[in-house]
């Protein structure tokens, strides 16, 4: 009989416990309404063809930008997918600032086919065919994390996967059918913590530490924004795709109000993940090293580590928003915003209030993965027990065991 150590089992365990959940994330009622046609009725239909030839072109340089062309393009093209697939049209292609296809003979492109009923088709130029570069990009990405990380770098893909699948096919039906949206938030970060951080640390009073520590900086965050919510007048019907989102709630449900806050969960996990297990780490290993150290080291201890994490991850999240945000200012710039204006937007406020309460998150749970990783090395064994202290003698000192 094959004996597995217990690590084999979580491995067992997780594997079991990730394909019976993508399957019934896949089962569930909502699954079928996938390409959401409760609120898209639309007539437009996407397929790859093949250009078989540029019959003539009118191009002129684009003074704002050398090396782009606009214009217009006669070309003719072969459906490799729809119901007209095999049929070669003819699709007058035009190239403005905004749209900008230029093919070739033997590119590969996707055209958008406009085939109301009874009607002949529309079709035009949509993009570029991306797929194989999309495919070697994300391929590219794998090698390097697999290269440089091993199999540390490899159950972390296997992480990432499982939470994108999650966030994919259980959260975004979720909330798009009506569900509550910050409940069923909460429940996929924590599932998607627990498995990510078991499959880079094992079953361990490390990875324990590390996902109760996550759970607890990502409640920590949504408190904050909930009170930044109030103190700015800010929701989801504040967003600015409030207006196109109102059409899904009056046909699902759609828990429009609470998007904001979901958000903030969404895009903390992962500067929370990293900072609860750059924690959480280091002083397991100093444990090693130190068994002597007590509570209150340990938790200095943490507390140091956590102070050179925190400038960088602060700078990081604040970066990320800003950079997000970046094009959004240059055209508020462009329109001639007072910083009046801008300073009592909604835009600003919603900006300024979730990258706070994400970043406060992240700050946060430097202390509380301190404590609880103190807690959990000095004070409370694998099995649940009350570790046993060590006899002092009268000197101070602790007596040693025979």
């Amino acid at each position: 009989m094959i004996k597995l150590k217990p690590n084999h089992w979580l491995t067992i365990g997780l594997a079991v416990f990730a394909v019976i959940s993508s399957i019934i994330f896949i089962l569930l009622p909502w699954a079928e309404m996938n390409n959401y046609q409760a609120v898209n009725n639309s007539t437009m239909n996407y397929y790859k063809a093949q250009v078989d030839q540029v019959v003539s072109e009118t191009l002129s340089a684009d003074n704002l930008e050398p090396g782009r062309n606009l214009g217009t393009q006669e070309i003719l093209v072969t459906l490799q997918e729809g119901p007209n697939a095999g049929q070669q049209v003819e699709i007058l292609n035009y190239l403005n600032r905004t749209q900008n296809v230029e093919v070739r003979a033997g590119q590969t492109v996707i055209v958008c086919a406009d085939e109301p009923d009874g009607v002949e088709p529309y079709y035009t130029v949509y993009s570029y065919y991306r797929n194989p570069a999309i495919l070697g990009i994300l391929l590219f990405f794998g090698a390097l994390i697999i290269l440089v990380g091993r199999g540390t770098g490899a159950k972390s893909l296997l992480g990432l996967a499982y939470t994108i699948f999650a966030v994919l096919f259980f959260l975004l039906q979720a909330i798009f059918h009506g569900l509550p949206s910050v409940p069923i938030t909460l429940l996929t970060v924590t599932v998607t913590t627990v498995v990510s951080l078991l499959l880079m640390g094992g079953a361990s009073k490390k990875s324990l530490a590390a996902i109760l520590s996550t759970v607890a900086g990502l409640l920590l965050s949504t408190g904050v924004f909930a009170v930044f919510q109030g103190l700015l007048h800010i929701s989801g019907y504040t967003m600015d795709e409030a207006e196109s989102l109102l059409l899904v709630t009056q046909a699902t449900g759609l828990d429009l109000g609470n998007l904001l806050l979901v958000s903030v969960l969404i895009s903390s996990l992962g500067a929370v993940m990293d900072m609860s297990m750059s924690v959480a780490s280091p002083l397991e290993e100093i444990h090693r090293l130190n068994p002597e150290h007590g509570f209150s080291q340990l938790v200095r201890s943490g507390m140091n580590i956590g102070r050179d994490t925190i400038g960088t991850m602060t700078n990081t999240l604040i970066m990320a928003f800003t950079g997000t945000a970046l094009t959004t200012m240059l055209v508020l710039m462009g329109y001639g915003w007072s910083f009046q204006q801008l300073l009592n937007s909604n835009y600003l406020a919603m900006e300024l209030a979730q990258s706070i309460a994400s970043t406060t998150g992240v700050v946060l749970t430097v202390p509380v993965t301190s404590l609880i990783g103190a807690w959990m090395f000095t004070r409370w064994n694998w099995k649940g027990e009350k570790a046993p202290q060590k006899a002092l003698s009268k000197g101070g000192k602790r007596k040693k065991r025979a």
